[in-house]
């Protein structure tokens, strides 16, 4: 059995969070999510997106592949921060599609903070990254 790139419905956690993303989010807002997910966030809401469709976003294969690689288990947080940074990016949104990227927990990501939960989706808001570090590496 092959895994679908695209869902064909979205949960119940994806469907709250982008209404709350649609009720909270304004076009100040660039929302970093999954491609699947970045593709949906401009439908709902006014926020604009990362990357979030492949014919309609600048330099969309390079950014998709930081997309990926944010999501992904071998980035450092300093290298996060610091795309984050250079991107502008306000929010984050972390689900179970992000997590299927590579399944990074973002609770104690130095420079994020939970704006938003519905379930199993966090909305963070960017901050700025703390750079001293705590006892453990």
């Amino acid at each position: 059995a092959g895994v679908a790139l695209e869902p064909h419905y979205l949960s119940h956690d994806d469907s709250a969070a982008l209404d709350w993303l649609s009720r909270n989010a304004t076009a100040k807002e660039l929302v970093l999510a999954s491609p699947t997910i970045g593709n949906l966030v401009p439908a709902w809401s006014d926020a604009r997106v990362y990357w979030g469709h492949p014919f309609e976003t600048l330099d969309a294969i390079q950014k998709r592949q930081r997309v990926v690689e944010f999501y992904g288990v071998g980035t450092s947080s300093e290298a996060r921060c610091a795309f984050l940074r250079a991107a502008g990016v306000t929010m984050v949104y972390a689900g179970p599609v992000e997590m299927g990227l590579g399944g990074v927990s973002f609770e104690e990501h130095p420079g994020l903070e939970v704006l938003h939960r519905s379930g199993r989706v966090t909305i963070f808001k960017v901050v700025p990254c703390t750079t001293a570090q705590s006892g453990s590496s």
